[in-house]
């Protein structure tokens, strides 16, 4: 299979493992580069560099909720900054801006970042030493959580490292993105107590509502892969790439993958695809927003599942939070 080299372009075929998925190539396009001076193009250069071919093109991205929500009134992009009055953390939503491209898919939308203050850089989990069957009840030792251990975030566009989680979004009345696609955990999560998005509540005249489930960003590797495809070049990121000559054998994702990942077995057995156990952290969110001209959406922290947690904790009832947008970004 064609790879990039460090600082020539990448031939977008996807690589041959993807957390134990088996995609066909496809064709992917680059942000980052000349664009990289341009913080509404870096805003969408997010969380790799390596955008789908039409990711623009789903009837979806007609949606009112996503207008309401990402649509950029400075820029026109579909990426639109959320903060808190006085806060340090903002959140990003994206819609049909090619943001949000994870190593087990080939195109991706409705993505949503929360940047938690920034980090210093660190090397990726090495979690080679641990074998098939080391993780086993009572699922606290090192082997269970290597590869679910929290990873500073490297952003593409701007090369800036920050604590961070993301997922995917979507509207009221959809199914949740990890239960469309089929995650075989997803029932033991709603059996433990997550609802449906519209038992959660909507009314029809509000402008937007939005509901996402975000996950810790984690990085472990290297392992005998080739994951250039997704990382590009040199020039795709504002620093060079992120983990310098490993980096195309280093995996990074939002971490909604189950939590004995490491007792994969190939040919026989497959958490990515089979297992019944929930990943170790998320946070259930929902927003609202009343009108279509109003500068701030209500949020609500609706359910958790944090790593001291034995299971999904419901935490609705709260006053919530607001958010104000900020079409001019973020800080960079």
């Amino acid at each position: 299979m064609p790879r990039c080299s460090r600082r020539t372009a990448c031939v977008a075929a996807l690589p041959a493992f993807v957390r134990g998925s088996a995609l066909a190539a496809a064709s992917f396009e680059y942000c980052g580069g000349d664009d990289q001076t341009s913080g509404a193009a870096q805003l969408s250069c997010t969380a790799y560099p390596a955008k789908g071919d039409g990711y623009d093109q789903g009837s979806w991205c007609q949606s009112s909720d996503m207008f309401n929500l990402a649509l950029n009134p400075s820029t026109n992009r579909q990426a639109l900054v959320w903060q808190g009055d006085g806060a340090d953390d903002y959140w990003v939503v994206h819609g049909c801006d090619g943001a949000g491209m994870m190593n087990d898919v080939d195109h991706s939308s409705f993505y949503l970042e929360h940047f938690m203050g920034t980090q210093q850089w660190q090397e990726p989990y090495d979690c080679s030493q641990y074998s098939p069957g080391d993780c086993q009840d009572p699922w606290i030792m090192d082997a269970c959580w290597c590869q679910h251990w929290e990873s500073p975030f490297v952003h593409p566009g701007s090369s800036q490292i920050y604590k961070y989680w993301s997922g995917m979004w979507t509207t009221c009345g959809a199914l949740w993105p990890d239960e469309l696609a089929n995650k075989p955990w997803f029932g033991t999560l709603q059996a433990s107590g997550l609802k449906s998005t519209r038992d959660y509540g909507c009314d029809s005249n509000d402008a937007a509502t939005a509901f996402v489930i975000t996950y810790p960003w984690v990085c472990n590797g290297p392992y005998n892969a080739d994951f250039s495809a997704y990382w590009g070049v040199d020039a795709n990121w504002q620093n060079g790439l992120p983990f310098g000559d490993e980096t195309y054998g280093i995996n990074c994702y939002y971490d909604n993958e189950p939590f004995d990942l490491v007792n994969r077995v190939p040919g026989s057995y497959d958490p990515h695809t089979q297992s019944p156990m929930v990943p170790p952290q998320l946070r259930v969110y929902k927003f609202v927003k009343k009108n279509a001209g109003d500068d701030y959406i209500h949020g609500w922290l609706i359910g958790k599942k944090d790593s001291s947690d034995a299971q999904f904790q419901d935490t609705t009832g709260g006053d919530g939070f607001w958010l104000k947008a900020h079409p001019e970004g973020p800080p960079y």
